[in-house]
């Protein structure tokens, strides 16, 4: 699947986040806000994708039929720089999401102890604290 910032293709959907691994160049995620988008047209490309070989391909890492993130808007994704195989997608008021296998599964991040209803719009990863800025403040827990 093409990116829009890899060899010009055109991809319609807005492109939120990125991260590349600092260990491995040609492994690339992004996110996507993709069912926000003008006039309610559907876009088939929304949710996380994985590419592995430095953005000639993509594939969707949505984990469907389980967390189904490609339903979310994804505000910022995140890599741990203490396990690359471990990403944090951030959801606004559906939570963080947390895949410890590189986007291949993701589950509800709850141990930040959030308020329900908060809109989370930003994680940080300090050592072994995740901290999460919200609507009902700063959050900060063990990761």
């Amino acid at each position: 699947m093409p990116f829009p910032a890899f060899h010009g293709t055109l991809w319609p959907t807005l492109t939120s986040d990125m991260e590349v691994s600092p260990n491995d160049r040609n492994k690339i995620y992004a996110a996507t806000m993709g069912y926000i988008t003008p006039y309610s047209c559907s876009v088939s490309n929304r949710g996380a994708f994985r590419s592995d070989d430095g953005g000639d391909n993509w594939q969707a890492i949505n984990d469907i039929g389980i967390s189904n993130l490609d339903l979310f808007p994804i505000f910022q994704l995140i890599l741990d720089p203490a396990s690359l195989t471990q990403l944090y997608a951030v959801t606004g008021f559906s939570g963080v999401f947390r895949s410890t296998n590189s986007g291949n599964s993701w589950s509800g991040f709850t141990s930040l102890g959030l308020p329900i209803p908060t809109f989370t719009r930003k994680v940080a990863i300090g050592g072994n604290n995740i901290y999460a800025l919200t609507s009902n403040g700063i959050f900060v827990n063990a990761k």
